[in-house]
């Protein structure tokens, strides 16, 4: 795998292994209705993205090693009470800003292989359709 390849699958499995993180966290705050199952599914679709760049690293011999937490920013939600509706648009901003990374690290990756370049466009669509989702979710 090449240097590059293997810089933008770690930058996909640390910014999937945040936003598993802070879904995971924000359901402790919505802890009972449609926005908590959201929530649960979010991180679960997280989680299995980190799994598939996983299984990418170590199929082409590359080590997993240990990501950082450093790709967005971090959401603070000491202060917010539970159940406050505000989780979830502060959420929302966070998939923007996960969109936003993922079209920067795919503009990058010309040199990505074609299957690699649909596995991490097929990410970014069912990224959009979250978005799309917490979005229906906050005007309800």
């Amino acid at each position: 795998m090449e240097k590059v390849s293997e810089n933008i699958v770690r930058k996909l499995i640390e910014l999937n292994m945040e936003r598993m993180y802070r879904f995971q966290n924000a359901r402790e705050l919505l802890k009972t209705g449609e926005a908590s199952q959201l929530l649960v599914g979010l991180a679960a679709q997280s989680e299995g993205f980190i799994m598939e760049l996983e299984y990418v690293l170590r199929l082409y011999e590359g080590s997993v090693g240990q990501a950082a937490s450093q790709t967005l920013k971090d959401i603070d939600f000491n202060g917010i009470k539970d159940n406050d509706p505000s989780v979830l648009l502060l959420l929302f901003r966070c998939e923007q800003d996960a969109l936003q990374v993922y079209d920067e690290l795919l503009e990058k990756g010309n040199a990505l292989d074609n299957d690699l370049f649909e596995k991490i466009r097929s990410q970014r669509t069912e990224i959009q359709d979250s978005k799309l989702r917490l979005e229906k979710m906050i005007q309800t």
